[in-house]
Formats: C-alpha cells, structure tokens, sequence
C-alpha cells in the first residue's frame, strides 16, 4: 500500500482529523501521530467537518471512558457519516475491537504500539495509493489547538495494581533517553511554547531502567527552562516516587510549577492492599506532608477510587477523614469501575451503586469545598499566568498553581507567560491585574 515516498503534486491534500480522549498521555501520543502524518502530506483539520478520516486516540481506563468513545464514533457517524474512524489508544484493546468493528464508520481499529500500521490504514481510508512526502509540522501542539506542550518521557508500567487495565495495554516501562527529552524540550521551547508538561503512564519511575531517574533529568533541562523564560509542570507521581532529592530538586527549580499530583486511591490500608498499591495511608500522608511544607502555595491533587469491592462503611470513613484531615486541594474522584480481565473484577464484597455514588457525592462535596478555599486564596498573591486565549479585552489562563485566572485589560497574546496579581474571584476563576510578563518574553498583543 505505501509505496515509495513523492512529493505530493498540487492537489488538494486529504485532511484528517485527530481527537485525544483520556490522560495527557494519549494528548502526547496525538501530537506524534500529528507530526507523521504531516510527514506524509496529510493536511490537519481542526474540526471533524471536512475531514475525510478521524483518528480517535480513546482511553479505557474505566467505563465511562468506553462510553465516551462509543459516543464520539456514534456522533461523528450522524453528523459526518462519510468519514472513516480509526480507533487508536488504550481503547484499542483486543477484547475491544471486535465490538468497535460493529460501527459501519470504524475503518480500523490498531493497537498502540504498531504505529506505522496506524499511518497505512489513514493513507488507505483516505484512498491514498502512495506515499507522500510532506513537510510536516512546526508545532503539533499548536496545529491541534493547544497552547501547552506535553513531552511523553516514559510509557509503561510495571505495577500490577488490581483494578487497572493500563499495565496491561501499555506493557513494561519504558523511559526515553534523557538526551532525546532535551532535544524534545529545546525543539518546544523554540517553537515558542512556555510550558511543557512532563508525562508518562508512570512518570515517578523515570530513568530507573536507564540508571537515572526524574531528579536527573529536571537538573539536566533546567538551564534550557530558565534561558527561554519558560516552565515546567509534572504530572502524576506516585507517593513512594517522592524522593527527598527530587523534592529538593523541585524547591530549586522555580521554573516547576507549584502544582502536584499525587494518586492516593483511598485513605483504608485494607483498601489499599486490596487494590495492590505499595503503600499505607499513614506513608501517603507523610509524602502529602512534606510536600505541604516545603511548598505551603502549591496546589496538592489527588485521585480517590470509590466503592472498591470489599469498602465498607468503616473503611470509606478512613479515606474520608484521611481527605479531610490532608492539605489536599484537589480531588479527583471515581467510582469503581470493574474492567474487563482484572483481579477486581471477580472480587467478593461488591459495594451496592446507590452507597457508591452517595460516597463520591460526599468527597465531591469537599473537594468543591477545598478547590473554593484554594481559589480565594489567590487574593493578593503574585502569580505566573500562562495565557492561553484572549477575547473582549480579557486574557484567560493557567497559574503556575493550576489556577484559573482572568486578567482583564491585558494586552498579551495567547502562549505568553505573564506575572499577575490577584485581585479577586468570580465563579470559579481568579480575577487578576497584569503586572509585567514573566521573564520580560511574553508578547504584546
């Protein structure tokens, strides 16, 4: 099918759609497929309408994820009934595909690790006989609408947690070469992005089958952050992963933002080993602890798994008051999901649906609560604003924090890092005034 790579002749080239559902994970996976196919001459749409293929990167980390790719298929099938589907991602599992299949859109559905395959049934869906050569893209970010970057470090996870799926999809871990995350970070940052998000399924575990590790390789990129005026954010890491030195790594680093997120799961040691994570409430809330302390403006997260077969009232009380008692800022809470093939799916002790979701409903509760408190917190506060829109003479964006900010009257453009100051809340943002731009290399509009 793919034959030797021409230049393409003046004719319109195809265009595809890409659509990234689930972790940042599955975001970073998009942007590489983005750059392939610009490689083969394949022009990009923003929006399904006009593209002749759809290449959905799904997620299947519980059911309601499932459902969301069955909806998206079943939407783009009555809106855009001509365009063909590939479904890629943890959602294209083998016990998936053949269900995936019974959808007259799906033209293919291919596994994560067989990416060439991925490219070859666009070019045939898209009835393409041979390969173009294009000249792929200056930013994938920013040609699939996205202000910030995400750089995929490491893949796989080698933790066998009982409930999960994703070790399973994603195989053993694997870290990409420090040298080849510095030339993806310098190749970002010259393309003008000012943060870079740090992702993998298991980021913690960065370097350890390469002889390094996460602390390594933040001192490795540093200076390339602090000459661009740019930063950093990290995504999850697990609460053993916290070293003492990557802390102090992080407190070194202003170009980090004070954002992080640590999974906890539940607050009942019981739960905990049931489920397979390596730790004990008490470890979790030491490393939540720490991380208070040494960065007391930070913004904690956390993920909370409710109704795991065997909670019962005493043991979801534990995680409540474990919730309540944390300088957690935000929570992130699901209920059980049983996945297909997993250990919890055949386990005793299955929580009745109505308790479940009358639990997530109560840390919903306090979560709202806790977010409310850090929000108001900003008040006065100095904060370091990526802009990532700017319309009717506001500019919208992201604290270093994570936080929602509105800057009004301010004359940057989208992609500039920008100091503000906060001045108030509205709705669920910080209203804030411009104060200069972060580093003096944010662009007036």
């Amino acid at each position: 099918m793919a034959g030797r790579s021409e230049k393409r002749p003046n004719e319109s080239a195809p265009r595809v759609h890409l659509h990234a559902q689930g972790c940042r994970v599955n975001l970073a996976d998009t942007a590489e497929i983005a750059d392939a196919l610009a490689a083969r001459g394949f022009e990009l749409s923003s929006t399904p309408a006009g593209a002749c293929v759809a290449i959905l990167q799904g997620c299947a980390v519980t059911h309601r994820a499932d459902r969301d790719v069955r909806k998206t298929i079943t939407k783009w099938l009555r809106q855009h009934p001509q365009m063909k589907v590939v479904v890629s991602g943890c959602a294209a599992s083998k016990e998936q595909s053949g269900a995936l299949y019974d959808y007259p859109n799906v033209g293919a559905v291919v596994s994560l690790d067989d990416r060439k395959r991925l490219l070859d049934a666009v070019q045939q869906l898209a009835g393409v006989e041979r390969e173009f050569a294009g000249a792929g893209l200056q930013d994938s970010f920013k040609a699939l609408g996205k202000t910030r970057a995400f750089l995929k470090i490491q893949d796989g996870c080698n933790s066998r947690c009982t409930y999960c799926l994703i070790s399973r999809l994603r195989g053993r871990e694997l870290s990409v070469p420090p040298e080849q995350v510095r030339e993806g970070v310098l190749r970002l940052l010259e393309a003008g992005h000012r943060e870079i998000v740090f992702c993998g399924i298991h980021l913690g575990r960065y370097g350890r089958d390469r002889g390094c590790d996460l602390a390594d390789l933040l001192e490795m990129v540093g200076d390339d952050f602090e000459y661009r005026g740019a930063r950093a954010r990290l995504s999850s890491i697990e609460p053993l992963e916290w070293s003492l030195r990557l802390v102090e790594v992080i407190e070194s680093a202003g170009w980090i933002c004070r954002h992080f997120h640590v999974p906890i799961q539940s607050g009942d040691d019981g739960v905990l080993r049931s489920m397979g994570r390596p730790y004990t409430a008490k470890q979790a809330a030491d490393v939540l602890a720490v991380l208070r302390e040494r960065f007391p403006d930070a913004c904690l997260g956390t993920d909370l798994l409710v109704g795991f077969p065997g909670e019962d009232d005493a043991a979801f009380e534990k995680t409540y008051t474990f919730a309540v008692e944390s300088s957690l800022d935000r929570f992130h809470v699901f209920p059980f999901s049983a996945r297909p093939g997993t250990p919890a799916a055949s386990m005793e002790g299955k929580v009745e649906q109505g308790v479940v979701k009358r639990r997530v409903e109560r840390l919903l509760k306090l979560g709202d609560a806790r977010w409310r408190r850090f929000v108001e917190s900003a008040g006065g506060r100095r904060l370091q604003v990526l802009v990532e829109r700017v319309a009717n003479g506001c500019a919208e964006g992201i604290s270093s924090e994570y936080l929602p900010v509105t800057i009004r009257g301010a004359g940057v453009s989208a992609g500039s890092l920008v100091s503000a100051e906060g001045c108030g809340v509205e709705g669920a943002r910080v209203v804030a005034r411009l104060l200069d731009a972060a580093g003096g290399r944010a662009d007036r509009a």
